[in-house]
Protein backbone atom coordinates (compact mmCIF):
# COMPACT_ATOMS: atom_id res chain seq x y z
CA UNK A 1 0.00 0.00 0.00
CA UNK A 2 2.83 2.61 0.69
CA UNK A 3 4.73 1.62 -2.32
CA UNK A 4 1.36 2.47 -4.43
CA UNK A 5 0.80 5.69 -2.79
CA UNK A 6 4.14 6.84 -3.15
CA UNK A 7 3.74 6.17 -7.18
CA UNK A 8 0.33 7.61 -6.52
CA UNK A 9 2.07 11.20 -5.18
CA UNK A 10 5.14 11.06 -7.92
CA UNK A 11 2.39 10.87 -10.48
CA UNK A 12 0.60 14.00 -9.87
CA UNK A 13 3.70 16.15 -9.12
CA UNK A 14 4.92 14.42 -12.34
CA UNK A 15 1.18 15.45 -13.93
CA UNK A 16 1.06 18.23 -12.36
CA UNK A 17 4.24 19.89 -13.55
CA UNK A 18 4.19 18.48 -16.72
CA UNK A 19 0.41 19.28 -17.88
CA UNK A 20 0.62 22.60 -16.04
CA UNK A 21 3.98 23.07 -18.00
CA UNK A 22 2.64 22.20 -21.57
CA UNK A 23 -0.50 24.45 -21.23
CA UNK A 24 1.73 27.06 -20.30
CA UNK A 25 3.95 26.62 -23.74
CA UNK A 26 0.41 26.57 -25.19
CA UNK A 27 -0.96 29.69 -23.96
CA UNK A 28 2.46 31.49 -24.99
CA UNK A 29 2.98 30.32 -28.03
CA UNK A 30 -0.67 31.16 -28.68
CA UNK A 31 -0.19 34.87 -27.45
CA UNK A 32 3.54 35.49 -29.56
CA UNK A 33 4.22 35.92 -33.20
CA UNK A 34 5.98 32.40 -34.13
CA UNK A 35 9.43 34.03 -34.45
CA UNK A 36 9.08 35.67 -30.70
CA UNK A 37 8.07 32.30 -29.27
CA UNK A 38 11.64 31.25 -30.93
CA UNK A 39 13.59 33.91 -29.25
CA UNK A 40 11.53 33.49 -26.22
CA UNK A 41 12.20 29.09 -26.22
CA UNK A 42 16.20 30.09 -26.76
CA UNK A 43 15.84 32.42 -23.49
CA UNK A 44 14.06 29.78 -21.17
CA UNK A 45 16.57 27.57 -23.05
CA UNK A 46 19.69 29.01 -21.49
CA UNK A 47 17.33 29.79 -18.28
CA UNK A 48 17.15 26.07 -17.73
CA UNK A 49 20.69 25.08 -18.64
CA UNK A 50 22.25 28.00 -15.62
CA UNK A 51 19.43 26.04 -13.44
CA UNK A 52 20.49 22.95 -14.01
CA UNK A 53 24.71 24.12 -13.60
CA UNK A 54 23.95 26.10 -10.50
CA UNK A 55 22.60 22.28 -8.67
CA UNK A 56 24.47 20.27 -11.73
CA UNK A 57 24.85 16.86 -10.22
CA UNK A 58 23.57 17.62 -6.90
CA UNK A 59 20.11 16.57 -7.00
CA UNK A 60 20.13 13.26 -8.53
CA UNK A 61 23.05 12.35 -5.75
CA UNK A 62 21.45 13.78 -2.99
CA UNK A 63 18.21 11.68 -3.47
CA UNK A 64 20.82 8.90 -4.01
CA UNK A 65 22.72 9.88 -1.08
CA UNK A 66 19.76 10.51 1.17
CA UNK A 67 17.77 7.28 0.53
CA UNK A 68 21.49 5.67 1.48
CA UNK A 69 22.04 7.77 4.20
CA UNK A 70 18.07 6.98 5.75
CA UNK A 71 18.41 3.40 5.21
CA UNK A 72 21.99 2.61 6.78
CA UNK A 73 22.53 6.00 8.86
CA UNK A 74 19.46 7.95 9.70
CA UNK A 75 21.18 10.04 12.20
CA UNK A 76 23.55 11.41 9.80
CA UNK A 77 20.91 12.99 7.90
CA UNK A 78 21.61 16.70 9.30
CA UNK A 79 25.23 16.02 8.91
CA UNK A 80 24.63 15.18 5.11
CA UNK A 81 22.03 18.49 5.02
CA UNK A 82 24.68 20.36 6.18
CA UNK A 83 27.45 19.46 3.38
CA UNK A 84 24.57 19.85 0.69
CA UNK A 85 23.91 23.37 1.73
CA UNK A 86 27.84 24.49 2.20
CA UNK A 87 28.50 22.71 -1.86
CA UNK A 88 25.27 24.68 -2.54
CA UNK A 89 26.42 28.36 -1.59
CA UNK A 90 29.47 27.78 -3.01
CA UNK A 91 27.50 27.46 -6.64
CA UNK A 92 25.40 29.78 -5.54
CA UNK A 93 28.70 32.48 -5.62
CA UNK A 94 29.70 31.13 -8.53
CA UNK A 95 26.18 31.90 -10.30
CA UNK A 96 25.95 35.15 -8.87
CA UNK A 97 29.31 36.19 -10.86
CA UNK A 98 28.15 34.74 -13.68
CA UNK A 99 24.77 37.03 -13.83
CA UNK A 100 27.25 40.01 -12.98
CA UNK A 101 29.11 39.12 -16.54
CA UNK A 102 25.82 39.03 -18.34
CA UNK A 103 25.46 42.60 -17.24
CA UNK A 104 28.94 43.78 -17.23
CA UNK A 105 29.42 42.54 -21.29
CA UNK A 106 26.02 43.37 -22.10
CA UNK A 107 25.64 40.07 -24.06
CA UNK A 108 23.18 40.32 -26.90
CA UNK A 109 20.44 37.28 -26.67
CA UNK A 110 17.50 39.56 -28.18
CA UNK A 111 16.20 41.25 -25.26
CA UNK A 112 18.39 43.41 -22.79
CA UNK A 113 21.23 42.02 -20.46
CA UNK A 114 19.12 43.56 -17.32
CA UNK A 115 16.51 40.96 -17.93
CA UNK A 116 18.62 38.23 -19.13
CA UNK A 117 20.03 38.54 -15.63
CA UNK A 118 17.01 39.17 -14.02
CA UNK A 119 15.94 35.56 -15.40
CA UNK A 120 19.17 34.34 -14.43
CA UNK A 121 18.75 35.25 -10.92
CA UNK A 122 15.34 33.43 -10.97
CA UNK A 123 16.92 30.55 -12.17
CA UNK A 124 18.90 30.19 -9.47
CA UNK A 125 15.66 30.35 -7.24
CA UNK A 126 14.54 27.20 -9.12
CA UNK A 127 18.14 25.50 -8.92
CA UNK A 128 17.47 25.37 -4.88
CA UNK A 129 13.76 24.02 -5.23
CA UNK A 130 14.63 21.67 -7.39
CA UNK A 131 17.39 20.51 -4.78
CA UNK A 132 15.03 20.22 -1.71
CA UNK A 133 13.06 17.89 -4.14
CA UNK A 134 15.45 15.89 -4.61
CA UNK A 135 16.22 15.97 -0.32
CA UNK A 136 12.23 15.06 -0.05
CA UNK A 137 12.50 12.33 -3.10
CA UNK A 138 15.42 10.67 -1.36
CA UNK A 139 13.38 10.36 2.38
CA UNK A 140 10.81 8.79 -0.05
CA UNK A 141 8.35 12.42 0.91
CA UNK A 142 6.35 12.18 -1.99
CA UNK A 143 2.99 13.80 -0.27
CA UNK A 144 5.78 16.89 0.20
CA UNK A 145 6.46 17.01 -3.42
CA UNK A 146 2.76 16.36 -4.40
CA UNK A 147 2.11 19.27 -2.22
CA UNK A 148 4.43 21.74 -3.66
CA UNK A 149 3.31 20.85 -6.99
CA UNK A 150 -0.31 21.25 -5.97
CA UNK A 151 0.46 24.94 -5.40
CA UNK A 152 3.35 26.15 -7.34
CA UNK A 153 2.16 24.72 -10.90
CA UNK A 154 -1.09 26.12 -10.92
CA UNK A 155 0.14 29.38 -9.44
CA UNK A 156 2.60 29.71 -12.70
CA UNK A 157 -0.28 29.14 -15.06
CA UNK A 158 -2.19 31.58 -13.62
CA UNK A 159 0.07 34.02 -13.78
CA UNK A 160 0.91 33.30 -17.39
CA UNK A 161 -2.61 33.26 -18.12
CA UNK A 162 -3.46 36.74 -16.69
CA UNK A 163 -0.27 37.95 -18.62
CA UNK A 164 -1.72 36.39 -22.04
CA UNK A 165 -4.81 38.08 -21.08
CA UNK A 166 -4.00 41.78 -19.85
CA UNK A 167 -0.51 42.21 -20.87
CA UNK A 168 0.73 39.61 -23.43
CA UNK A 169 4.42 40.49 -24.86
CA UNK A 170 7.55 38.69 -24.85
CA UNK A 171 9.58 40.57 -22.16
CA UNK A 172 6.25 40.18 -19.54
CA UNK A 173 6.51 36.46 -20.41
CA UNK A 174 9.99 36.59 -19.27
CA UNK A 175 9.25 38.34 -16.20
CA UNK A 176 6.47 36.35 -15.38
CA UNK A 177 9.13 33.59 -15.11
CA UNK A 178 11.64 34.95 -12.91
CA UNK A 179 8.85 36.08 -10.66
CA UNK A 180 7.32 32.38 -10.32
CA UNK A 181 10.54 30.81 -10.09
CA UNK A 182 10.89 32.73 -6.33
CA UNK A 183 8.06 31.56 -5.93
CA UNK A 184 8.61 27.87 -6.20
CA UNK A 185 12.06 28.68 -3.97
CA UNK A 186 9.44 30.20 -1.54
CA UNK A 187 6.67 27.29 -1.37
CA UNK A 188 9.30 24.65 -0.95
CA UNK A 189 11.11 26.27 1.58
CA UNK A 190 7.63 26.95 4.05
CA UNK A 191 6.44 23.26 3.14
CA UNK A 192 9.75 21.05 3.89
CA UNK A 193 10.45 23.21 7.25
CA UNK A 194 10.08 19.94 9.07
CA UNK A 195 13.18 18.47 7.75
CA UNK A 196 16.51 18.24 10.59
CA UNK A 197 18.27 20.86 11.08
CA UNK A 198 21.60 20.99 9.09
CA UNK A 199 24.41 20.26 11.67
CA UNK A 200 28.02 19.78 11.23
CA UNK A 201 29.17 16.29 12.19
CA UNK A 202 32.94 15.01 11.95
CA UNK A 203 31.90 11.57 11.58
CA UNK A 204 29.81 11.85 8.83
CA UNK A 205 32.32 13.75 7.15
CA UNK A 206 35.25 11.57 6.97
CA UNK A 207 32.71 8.36 6.10
CA UNK A 208 31.01 10.35 3.47
CA UNK A 209 32.23 13.97 2.39
CA UNK A 210 35.22 12.72 -0.36
CA UNK A 211 32.77 9.60 -1.70
CA UNK A 212 29.97 12.41 -2.01
CA UNK A 213 31.88 14.93 -3.86
CA UNK A 214 33.78 12.93 -5.90
CA UNK A 215 30.24 11.67 -7.30
CA UNK A 216 28.72 14.90 -7.38
CA UNK A 217 31.67 16.69 -9.86
CA UNK A 218 31.84 12.94 -11.46
CA UNK A 219 27.44 13.42 -12.26
CA UNK A 220 28.01 17.46 -12.65
CA UNK A 221 29.92 16.81 -16.06
CA UNK A 222 27.23 14.31 -16.59
CA UNK A 223 24.08 16.75 -15.87
CA UNK A 224 26.00 19.87 -17.93
CA UNK A 225 27.04 17.84 -21.46
CA UNK A 226 23.62 15.63 -21.08
CA UNK A 227 21.78 18.91 -20.53
CA UNK A 228 23.25 20.29 -23.45
CA UNK A 229 23.02 17.59 -25.79
CA UNK A 230 19.53 16.13 -24.73
CA UNK A 231 17.23 19.05 -23.87
CA UNK A 232 16.17 21.29 -25.81
CA UNK A 233 19.61 22.57 -27.22
CA UNK A 234 18.97 22.58 -30.55
CA UNK A 235 16.65 25.72 -30.05
CA UNK A 236 19.88 27.98 -29.08
CA UNK A 237 21.71 25.91 -32.55
CA UNK A 238 18.59 26.93 -34.18
CA UNK A 239 18.39 30.51 -32.82
CA UNK A 240 22.14 31.40 -33.31
CA UNK A 241 21.41 30.19 -36.94
CA UNK A 242 18.74 33.01 -37.90
CA UNK A 243 15.74 29.91 -37.89
CA UNK A 244 13.86 31.82 -35.34
CA UNK A 245 10.23 29.77 -36.08
CA UNK A 246 12.52 26.30 -36.87
CA UNK A 247 13.45 26.96 -33.41
CA UNK A 248 10.16 27.26 -31.75
CA UNK A 249 8.65 24.05 -33.91
CA UNK A 250 11.01 22.38 -32.43
CA UNK A 251 10.72 23.55 -28.71
CA UNK A 252 6.97 22.57 -28.91
CA UNK A 253 8.06 19.08 -30.66
CA UNK A 254 10.79 18.62 -27.41
CA UNK A 255 7.82 19.66 -25.16
CA UNK A 256 4.85 17.67 -26.40
CA UNK A 257 7.20 14.33 -26.91
CA UNK A 258 9.18 14.90 -23.12
CA UNK A 259 5.56 15.13 -21.70
CA UNK A 260 4.49 11.71 -23.04
CA UNK A 261 7.44 9.99 -22.95
CA UNK A 262 7.37 11.22 -18.82
CA UNK A 263 3.28 11.91 -18.05
CA UNK A 264 3.35 7.51 -18.03
CA UNK A 265 6.51 5.91 -17.82
CA UNK A 266 7.61 9.22 -15.02
CA UNK A 267 5.48 8.32 -12.65
CA UNK A 268 7.31 4.85 -12.29
CA UNK A 269 11.04 5.93 -13.36
CA UNK A 270 10.12 8.77 -10.30
CA UNK A 271 10.34 6.47 -7.57
CA UNK A 272 13.56 4.27 -8.97
CA UNK A 273 16.57 5.57 -8.00
CA UNK A 274 16.07 5.43 -3.99
CA UNK A 275 13.91 1.78 -4.55
CA UNK A 276 17.46 0.42 -6.88
CA UNK A 277 19.51 2.20 -3.92
CA UNK A 278 17.87 0.14 -1.13
CA UNK A 279 17.67 -3.04 -3.54
CA UNK A 280 21.48 -3.15 -4.28
CA UNK A 281 22.11 -2.62 -0.64
CA UNK A 282 19.99 -6.14 0.03
CA UNK A 283 21.89 -7.36 -3.47
CA UNK A 284 18.44 -7.13 -5.37
CA UNK A 285 19.32 -4.55 -7.36
CA UNK A 286 19.47 -7.09 -11.03
CA UNK A 287 16.22 -7.90 -10.80
CA UNK A 288 15.00 -4.34 -9.75
CA UNK A 289 16.70 -3.05 -13.23
CA UNK A 290 15.07 -5.44 -15.59
CA UNK A 291 11.91 -4.73 -14.08
CA UNK A 292 12.31 -1.56 -14.13
CA UNK A 293 13.54 -1.71 -17.68
CA UNK A 294 10.63 -3.75 -18.61
CA UNK A 295 7.92 -1.69 -17.09
CA UNK A 296 9.24 1.51 -18.42
CA UNK A 297 8.96 0.43 -22.00
CA UNK A 298 5.28 -0.99 -21.52
CA UNK A 299 4.01 1.92 -20.46
CA UNK A 300 5.85 3.93 -23.01
CA UNK A 301 3.75 1.99 -25.60
CA UNK A 302 0.81 3.35 -23.92
CA UNK A 303 1.66 7.37 -25.28
CA UNK A 304 4.72 6.61 -28.42
CA UNK A 305 2.02 4.87 -30.88
CA UNK A 306 -0.83 7.28 -30.57
CA UNK A 307 1.09 10.54 -30.37
CA UNK A 308 2.97 9.34 -33.35
CA UNK A 309 -0.58 8.38 -35.13
CA UNK A 310 -2.23 11.57 -34.23
CA UNK A 311 0.80 13.96 -34.41
CA UNK A 312 -1.23 16.43 -36.52
CA UNK A 313 -4.42 16.46 -34.86
CA UNK A 314 -2.47 17.21 -31.57
CA UNK A 315 -0.64 19.89 -32.51
CA UNK A 316 -3.59 21.61 -34.30
CA UNK A 317 -5.97 21.63 -31.25
CA UNK A 318 -3.18 22.53 -28.70
CA UNK A 319 -0.74 25.19 -30.69
CA UNK A 320 -3.15 25.94 -33.69
CA UNK A 321 -2.32 25.58 -37.47
CA UNK A 322 0.33 28.18 -37.13
CA UNK A 323 2.93 25.47 -35.78
CA UNK A 324 1.84 22.56 -38.50
CA UNK A 325 5.76 22.33 -39.64
CA UNK A 326 6.25 20.57 -35.89
CA UNK A 327 4.17 17.63 -36.59
CA UNK A 328 6.71 15.72 -38.45
CA UNK A 329 9.59 16.71 -35.67
CA UNK A 330 7.29 15.42 -32.84
CA UNK A 331 6.65 12.01 -34.85
CA UNK A 332 10.39 11.77 -34.79
CA UNK A 333 11.28 13.14 -31.42
CA UNK A 334 8.78 10.49 -30.00
CA UNK A 335 10.95 7.65 -31.46
CA UNK A 336 14.17 9.07 -30.33
CA UNK A 337 12.62 9.75 -26.44
CA UNK A 338 12.02 5.80 -26.74
CA UNK A 339 15.33 5.14 -27.54
CA UNK A 340 16.61 7.30 -24.97
CA UNK A 341 14.40 4.98 -22.28
CA UNK A 342 15.86 2.36 -23.28
CA UNK A 343 19.35 3.51 -21.74
CA UNK A 344 17.42 3.87 -18.07
CA UNK A 345 18.77 0.10 -17.17
CA UNK A 346 22.33 0.96 -17.67
CA UNK A 347 21.59 4.36 -16.01
CA UNK A 348 20.41 2.98 -13.33
CA UNK A 349 23.41 0.27 -13.14
CA UNK A 350 25.95 2.48 -13.29
CA UNK A 351 24.31 5.91 -11.20
CA UNK A 352 23.83 2.46 -8.09
CA UNK A 353 26.95 1.42 -7.95
CA UNK A 354 29.15 4.71 -7.74
CA UNK A 355 30.57 4.92 -11.53
CA UNK A 356 29.08 8.26 -12.80
CA UNK A 357 32.31 9.24 -14.02
CA UNK A 358 32.00 6.88 -16.70
CA UNK A 359 28.93 8.57 -17.27
CA UNK A 360 30.93 11.79 -17.56
CA UNK A 361 32.62 10.71 -19.96
CA UNK A 362 29.86 8.93 -22.23
CA UNK A 363 28.28 12.46 -22.38
CA UNK A 364 30.95 14.30 -22.69
CA UNK A 365 31.81 12.39 -26.12
CA UNK A 366 28.31 12.89 -27.14
CA UNK A 367 28.15 16.41 -26.16
CA UNK A 368 31.37 16.44 -28.51
CA UNK A 369 29.61 14.52 -31.37
CA UNK A 370 26.72 17.25 -30.75
CA UNK A 371 28.76 20.47 -31.45
CA UNK A 372 30.58 18.95 -34.63
CA UNK A 373 26.99 17.70 -35.74
CA UNK A 374 25.21 20.57 -35.55
CA UNK A 375 28.43 22.90 -36.70
CA UNK A 376 28.00 20.89 -39.76
CA UNK A 377 24.30 20.20 -40.26
CA UNK A 378 22.10 22.23 -37.98
CA UNK A 379 23.24 25.80 -39.03
CA UNK A 380 22.90 24.85 -42.74
CA UNK A 381 19.52 22.54 -42.59
CA UNK A 382 17.60 23.91 -39.93
CA UNK A 383 14.46 22.19 -38.57
CA UNK A 384 14.85 18.49 -39.19
CA UNK A 385 18.66 18.36 -39.75
CA UNK A 386 18.26 19.58 -35.89
CA UNK A 387 15.77 16.77 -35.02
CA UNK A 388 17.85 13.69 -36.86
CA UNK A 389 21.35 15.35 -34.66
CA UNK A 390 19.01 14.58 -31.47
CA UNK A 391 18.26 11.00 -32.65
CA UNK A 392 22.05 10.49 -34.05
CA UNK A 393 23.38 11.06 -30.46
CA UNK A 394 20.33 9.41 -28.62
CA UNK A 395 21.43 6.06 -30.18
CA UNK A 396 25.13 6.81 -29.25
CA UNK A 397 24.48 7.31 -25.87
CA UNK A 398 22.10 4.41 -25.34
CA UNK A 399 25.16 1.85 -26.92
CA UNK A 400 27.83 3.82 -24.49
CA UNK A 401 25.82 3.22 -21.51
CA UNK A 402 25.36 -0.28 -22.23
CA UNK A 403 28.75 -0.57 -23.31
CA UNK A 404 29.93 0.42 -19.94
CA UNK A 405 27.02 -0.77 -17.79
CA UNK A 406 27.87 -4.92 -18.49
CA UNK A 407 30.91 -5.14 -15.97
CA UNK A 408 28.41 -4.04 -13.21
CA UNK A 409 25.71 -7.06 -14.08
CA UNK A 410 23.42 -5.35 -15.88
CA UNK A 411 21.86 -7.65 -18.29
CA UNK A 412 19.93 -5.71 -21.35
CA UNK A 413 16.36 -6.98 -21.35
CA UNK A 414 16.42 -10.20 -24.10
CA UNK A 415 15.54 -8.89 -27.74
CA UNK A 416 12.56 -12.01 -27.25
CA UNK A 417 11.14 -9.93 -24.13
CA UNK A 418 11.09 -6.58 -25.86
CA UNK A 419 9.75 -7.89 -28.76
CA UNK A 420 6.77 -9.07 -26.65
CA UNK A 421 6.02 -5.61 -26.06
CA UNK A 422 7.16 -3.99 -29.23
CA UNK A 423 4.87 -6.40 -31.41
CA UNK A 424 1.21 -5.53 -29.68
CA UNK A 425 1.74 -1.76 -30.21
CA UNK A 426 2.77 -1.94 -33.76
CA UNK A 427 -0.15 -4.07 -34.25
CA UNK A 428 -2.24 -1.80 -32.66
CA UNK A 429 -1.07 1.28 -34.44
CA UNK A 430 -2.25 -0.80 -37.58
CA UNK A 431 -5.40 -1.48 -36.42
CA UNK A 432 -6.21 2.42 -35.55
CA UNK A 433 -4.59 3.90 -39.26
CA UNK A 434 -7.47 1.49 -40.37
CA UNK A 435 -10.14 2.63 -38.45
CA UNK A 436 -8.65 6.61 -38.80
CA UNK A 437 -9.62 6.14 -42.82
CA UNK A 438 -13.23 5.88 -41.70
CA UNK A 439 -13.61 8.63 -38.89
CA UNK A 440 -12.55 12.48 -39.79
CA UNK A 441 -11.93 15.35 -37.66
CA UNK A 442 -9.62 15.92 -34.64
CA UNK A 443 -12.47 14.06 -32.34
CA UNK A 444 -10.77 10.39 -33.92
CA UNK A 445 -8.33 11.00 -31.55
CA UNK A 446 -10.27 9.63 -28.40
CA UNK A 447 -12.22 6.66 -29.86
CA UNK A 448 -8.37 5.84 -31.68
CA UNK A 449 -6.47 6.24 -28.17
CA UNK A 450 -8.95 3.94 -26.13
CA UNK A 451 -9.33 1.50 -29.14
CA UNK A 452 -5.19 1.15 -29.12
CA UNK A 453 -5.45 1.08 -25.10
CA UNK A 454 -7.32 -1.66 -24.82
CA UNK A 455 -6.00 -3.94 -27.43
CA UNK A 456 -2.36 -3.18 -26.78
CA UNK A 457 -2.67 -4.15 -22.86
CA UNK A 458 -4.79 -7.13 -24.36
CA UNK A 459 -1.82 -7.97 -26.88
CA UNK A 460 0.72 -7.55 -24.00
CA UNK A 461 -1.24 -10.30 -22.07
CA UNK A 462 -1.35 -12.84 -25.06
CA UNK A 463 1.89 -12.17 -25.51
CA UNK A 464 3.25 -12.52 -22.24
CA UNK A 465 5.04 -9.26 -21.96
CA UNK A 466 4.35 -8.91 -18.13
CA UNK A 467 6.69 -10.80 -15.87
CA UNK A 468 6.11 -12.27 -12.23
CA UNK A 469 4.81 -9.30 -11.22
CA UNK A 470 1.81 -8.71 -13.67
CA UNK A 471 0.70 -11.85 -12.98
CA UNK A 472 0.53 -11.80 -9.28
CA UNK A 473 -1.19 -8.71 -9.83
CA UNK A 474 -4.14 -10.57 -12.08
CA UNK A 475 -4.31 -13.31 -9.75
CA UNK A 476 -5.42 -10.77 -6.56
CA UNK A 477 -7.62 -9.16 -9.25
CA UNK A 478 -9.13 -12.53 -9.66
CA UNK A 479 -9.33 -13.08 -6.31
CA UNK A 480 -11.71 -9.84 -5.49
CA UNK A 481 -13.75 -9.13 -8.72
CA UNK A 482 -16.76 -9.64 -9.34
CA UNK A 483 -18.04 -12.83 -10.78
CA UNK A 484 -18.16 -12.45 -14.41
CA UNK A 485 -14.94 -11.16 -14.24
CA UNK A 486 -13.33 -14.02 -12.68
CA UNK A 487 -12.87 -15.94 -15.76
CA UNK A 488 -11.14 -12.97 -17.62
CA UNK A 489 -8.97 -11.90 -14.52
CA UNK A 490 -7.91 -16.28 -14.68
CA UNK A 491 -7.46 -16.46 -18.40
CA UNK A 492 -4.71 -13.24 -17.61
CA UNK A 493 -3.44 -15.02 -14.28
CA UNK A 494 -3.13 -17.68 -16.42
CA UNK A 495 -1.19 -16.61 -19.30
CA UNK A 496 0.87 -14.76 -17.64
CA UNK A 497 3.22 -17.10 -16.59
CA UNK A 498 6.78 -16.71 -15.90
CA UNK A 499 9.50 -16.95 -18.83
Amino acid sequence: MRAIMQTAMAGFHLYSEYICGMLISITIARSLTTTEYGLYSSIIFVASVFTLSVNAGMNINVTKFVAEVKHKAPDYLAAFFHLVNRLFLIRLCIAISIIALVIWFDFDFGVSASLVAFILLGASFKARYMLNLAIMKGIRRFDKVALVSLIVNPLNLLAVIICAVLLPGLTNFLIIYAVTCLLFWLVVIRISNDLPSAQFNEQFEQHYRSRFIKQMISATFVVIFAGFTFRQSQVLVLQSSDFLEAAGFFNIAFILSGAAITLVPGIYKEILLPKIVVARENKAAVGEVLQAERYLIILAGLVIFPLIIYAKEVIALLYGERYMAAVQPLQWLMFFKFIGLLKEGANLTLISHDKQDVLAWVNAGVFALMCLLSLLLVSNYGLMAAVWVYGSLSIVQLIGYMRFAKPFDYKMMPITSLLRILIPGICMALVVMFLNRYIDGWWRVIPGSIVFIIGYVHLLVFFRAFDTTGQRLFHSLQRKSPQPLKIYFRWASQRLTPE
